[in-house]
């Protein structure tokens, strides 16, 4: 078929594992209105034009707590057009690996709600902050230290006087380097520790279900709105 042209692409990702979802199936509406993009392998729908410059999608699935993400053609172009979405798994949901539930309900003065949660895990990375470059629109952590663990795809924070900061470890890049996701904008001083952080939103009421690693629900340093 001839005029047919790719606005932008979405890629589901669960936010626990780092993994794209590539086995449910998900819903799509722009102001109330259902969409039909292209279902492709490996978590990926393609979106066909036309579409406006910038939009806010809104996505539905069976074992994910619905969200509303904001695309920005332009910002994509250079990118090959791909967003990551990540999404929070709902408790009663059907997933490909073992996790516990850290459950917990918020004050009703960190509302409003629903509202995004970060819980930092208390066992420590062995990770630390040396260096942010940010080079061609993309972010770069540099570090001190080493871990075993397997680290690309999954969720880390930062912190200081002023809050904390989620991003995402995408892939290393060089001995103490990484590629990664989310926007720091934060002064974090040599060596402040880089702490394995795991997402979720809250119901209205401020209650909140945050999946961990078996055996951590307990091990968890503290609960903050993001």
């Amino acid at each position: 078929m001839t005029g047919i042209k790719a606005a932008f692409v979405l890629r589901m990702v669960d936010d626990f594992s780092g993994k794209a979802v590539s086995g449910n199936q998900f819903s799509f509406r722009k102001e109330g209105r259902l969409l039909k993009p292209v279902r492709k392998p490996e978590g990926l729908w393609v979106f066909l034009e036309p579409m406006d410059e910038t939009e806010d999608i809104w996505i539905g699935g069976p074992n994910y707590f619905p969200r509303t993400v904001r695309v920005e053609k332009a910002a994509l172009a250079a990118d090959g057009l791909i967003q990551d979405v990540r999404l929070y798994g709902r408790p009663e949901g059907s997933f490909p690996y073992r996790r516990a539930l850290a459950e917990g309900r918020l004050e009703e003065s960190q509302g409003p709600f629903p509202a995004e949660v970060c819980a930092k895990r208390g066992k420590k990375t062995g990770l630390t902050v040396k260096d942010f470059r940010v080079e061609k629109n993309r972010q770069y952590l540099t570090v001190h230290g080493f871990t075993r663990e397997q680290i690309a795809g999954k969720t880390f924070s930062v912190s200081s006087r002023k809050g904390t900061e989620v991003f995402v470890i995408l892939q290393r890049t060089g001995m103490n380097e990484y590629l990664i996701q989310g926007k720091l904008t934060g002064n974090y001083p040599d060596r402040t520790p880089v702490e394995r952080a795991y997402r979720s939103v809250t119901d209205e009421r401020g209650v909140y279900w945050i999946p961990v690693e078996p055996g951590e629900e307990n091990q968890l340093s503290e609960v903050t709105v993001l």
